[in-house]
Order: C-alpha cells, then structure tokens, then sequence
C-alpha cells in the first residue's frame, strides 16, 4: 500500500475537484474508483463515482487501503468533459454523513435511510451484501439485505467492519432496486 496523501494535498483535490482515479489492490487484483473526492476525515474517503460520463453515487473507502490515487492524463481530459457537459458539479443531494468510523459512517447513513452496498473485496471470493442498514455497533453492521430476485433475506448479514472494503450508497442500482423489493 502506498503513503497516504496529506490532508492538505487532498483538501486541494476537493477544492480543484479534481476527477480522480483511486486505486486499491486485493488478491493481486486492482480495483478502481473513479470520480471526485467529496470529503476526507480521520481513515476515510468520500467519493462521487463517476463511470460513462455520469455520476453515480457516493462510495466510502479506506485511506489505508488505497494504493494510489492518480491525476493524469486521462483524468484531466475526463474532468473537462465531465465540465463541459455540466456533469462535475452536479452532485447526488447528499444528507450528512459522518465518516469518523465505520459505526458513525452507518450510524449516519441509517438515520438518512439510505439504502447500502457493502463490499468486502479482499477476499479470495469477495462478496456484496446490498440493503437497509439495521443495527450498526462497536464491530460489524447489520444489513436486511434483498437478493437479485427483490426477495428480502430471512435473516440480516452480520458484516464485520474489518471485512470492509467500500460502502456505495445514492447509486441508481440500490436506489432504484429498493423500489422493488418484496
């Protein structure tokens, strides 16, 4: 894992707002974020993910998980598109979320009645729980989560926060999904 950037470095990519990618491995496998970094507090970043010239929700990372964060060519040229066609600045309404924990992170985005995807990528087979956040404590989030079919699960996944890798939430396929569910 590479050195974490400076808060200051990255308040300035939040002020510019700058189009960044973000890079994190896992089981010799990259994993990239694209987008702009809304926020950074304590070990987390906030980030409105962006892919095929939209905006597509927030997601939470780690500081300490990220590999590199890169502002090239590529993304400088994305950032001007992304301008030009009044996309960069047209962020998801976004209700305040705390990034201090994860406990406060789902705390936040429970009592917001968000919707969540929780990703845990580090594993040799990672995995995703996707729905309403129950009960989040000092060690792991509890998820009611729903199935591809809109069926809700019997029981909520206990997920540990140490498994965590991302948390999307505001993205059109939790957003739209929870619409449906049975």
């Amino acid at each position: 894992m590479a050195k974490i950037l400076p808060s200051s470095v990255l308040q300035e990519h939040i002020t510019k707002k700058d189009f960044l990618k973000f890079t994190r491995s896992f089981q010799k496998e990259e994993f990239d974020i694209l987008g702009y970094l809304v926020e950074e507090k304590d070990n987390f970043l906030l980030i409105c993910e962006a892919n095929d010239f939209s905006l597509n929700g927030y997601k939470v990372i780690c500081k300490d998980q990220v590999d590199e964060i890169r502002l090239g060519k590529f993304e400088k040229t994305a950032k001007k598109i992304y301008k030009a066609e009044g996309i960069s600045t047209n962020f998801p309404p976004l209700l305040p979320v705390d990034l201090r924990s994860w406990q406060q992170l789902f705390s936040s985005l429970k009592k917001n009645d968000y919707h969540v995807i929780v990703e845990c990528e580090q594993f040799e087979a990672p995995y995703f729980d996707m729905g309403a956040i129950m009960k989040a404590n000092k060690d792991f989030v509890r998820i009611q989560g729903y199935d591809a079919s809109g069926k809700i699960s019997h029981e909520p996944a206990e997920i540990p926060y140490k498994d965590i890798t991302t948390v999307g939430f505001l993205d059109r396929y939790s957003t739209i999904f929870r619409k449906y569910i049975k």
